[in-house]
């Protein structure tokens, strides 16, 4: 017989190559938005740890932040493993009430918040 045999009824256990992979489950929509929320939350405390003043709805992916050098903040915060920047930072201009500075701040997990702005409202 090949292959190694079982302790309790004899009968041989398949070699590990004709195993299939264990798939990863894909991750259901309430994970992903409880996986965003933590993200907002995240950012949220970061920016008022620095002593800004944050304003907004969590769990709508977006923040109103006074007390910054650059004038009022449109926060999106996107807590993801693809980074689609140009899409968010869309969203972002899109969404982002007259007189604020839209801005992206985003990380992929075990990695650091990083933050896209344009270069024009950056250097302004």
């Amino acid at each position: 017989m090949s292959g190694v045999q079982a302790f309790d009824d004899d009968k041989p256990i398949p070699p590990a190559s004709s195993v299939p992979p264990v798939r990863k489950e894909k991750k259901t929509g309430t994970m992903r938005r409880a996986k965003g929320i933590r993200g907002e939350r995240e950012v949220k405390v970061a920016m008022e740890d620095a002593g800004l003043e944050v304003r907004g709805l969590e769990g709508r992916g977006d923040h109103l932040v006074f007390g910054h050098f650059l004038g009022p903040l449109h926060v999106e915060s996107k807590f993801q493993e693809n980074t689609r920047i140009f899409e968010w930072m869309e969203q972002a201009i899109s969404e982002a009430p007259k007189g604020t500075t839209p801005i992206v701040v985003f990380r992929r997990s075990k990695g650091e918040w990083l933050v896209c702005i344009q270069l024009a409202r950056f250097i302004k």
